[in-house]
């Protein structure tokens, strides 16, 4: 980047840093940025807590054995892995790729028990969202007779009327 107008020393270890902090990734993230059909971030962090960076070396039993996927989706890994990953191993050595260790509390009140967040709140989404997975609850983007709590806050809108009319 020297000589090239507009970057003086500071601009170019500036942008140096902000190339080098890019490469730094959760695993599930990079799966999910991959568009995997019929693998969203849900599936992607099942994929990264269950196999690590081994996730694309996995038979279709063990992708259709994991809990919430089937054979859908089970066939849509083994197809893109098949095709990418060669892909895959070279953006392994590329990236910094961070795994996420979930510790899982069993014996919490929440354990098992599937909830929506819907509306504005007084915290960010996803610091709700990861505290209910931390004590082993399941957050759903819909709700649905499985949902057991709706987290809810101003202008919940049709989610919260739904969980109403299904009595959750």
């Amino acid at each position: 980047f020297e000589g090239l107008e507009g970057f003086k020393e500071k601009k170019i270890n500036n942008l140096l840093n902000a190339i080098e902090q890019a490469r730094e990734c959760e695993l599930f993230r990079f799966i999910t940025a991959l568009g995997i059909e019929h693998i969203g971030e849900v599936a992607a962090k099942k994929l990264s807590l269950s196999f690590g960076k081994e996730w694309h070396k996995q038979s279709f039993e063990a992708y259709a054995n994991l809990e919430g996927f089937g054979e859908q989706m089970a066939l849509s890994l083994c197809e893109f892995t098949r095709v990418n990953h060669t892909r895959i191993d070279e953006f392994y050595k590329l990236l910094n790729l961070k795994i996420e260790k979930l510790e899982i509390k069993s014996d919490s009140m929440i354990f098992g028990k599937t909830f929506v967040i819907t509306g504005t709140l007084s915290r960010p989404r996803d610091e709700f969202k990861a505290l209910i997975e931390k004590l082993g609850g399941k957050v759903s983007g819909s709700v649905s007779k499985k949902t057991d709590y709706v987290l809810f806050g101003e202008e919940a809108g049709s989610k919260l009327s739904k969980a109403k009319e299904l009595e959750v």
